[in-house]
C-alpha cells in the first residue's frame, strides 16, 4: 500500500512538471527579460548622463543670459551718454564759448600762481 501511494505521488509530480518545451520557453523568456532589463538599465544610465549635461548647459546659458543683460545695461548707459555728448557738441557755438571760458579761467589760474 505504501508503495502504491509513493508511486501515485510520483505520478502526480510528473504531471505537474513542465514539459521540456515549456521549460525551454520559460528559460528563453527569462533570458529575454534579463536582456530587456540590462538594456533598460543602460538607457537609464545614458539618460542620467544626458540630463546632467543638459542641466550643466542650462546653467551656462543662464550665466550667459545674466552677463548679456548686465552688458546691455552698460551699453544703454553708454548710448545715453553719447547722445548727450552729441547734443552738447552739436552746438559748435556753445562749444566755442565754453572753450573760450575755460581758456580764460586757466589763464587766470596760471596768472595767480
Amino acid at each position: 500500500m505504501a508503495l502504491l501511494r509513493h508511486t501515485s505521488s510520483n505520478m502526480s509530480h510528473k504531471t505537474s512538471m513542465p514539459s521540456v518545451d515549456e521549460a525551454d520557453h520559460v528559460k528563453e523568456e527569462a533570458t529575454f527579460k534579463e536582456k530587456q532589463l540590462k538594456t533598460s538599465s543602460q538607457t537609464l544610465e545614458r539618460l542620467g548622463v544626458e540630463k546632467e549635461r543638459l542641466e550643466s548647459d542650462l546653467a551656462s546659458i543662464e550665466i550667459l543670459d545674466t552677463k548679456i543683460a548686465q552688458e546691455r545695461v552698460v551699453l544703454n548707459h553708454k548710448i545715453e551718454n553719447m547722445e548727450r555728448e552729441i547734443d552738447v557738441f552739436g552746438d559748435m557755438e556753445l562749444v566755442r564759448k565754453q572753450s573760450e571760458r575755460t581758456m580764460k579761467d586757466l589763464q587766470v589760474f596760471i596768472f595767480e600762481i
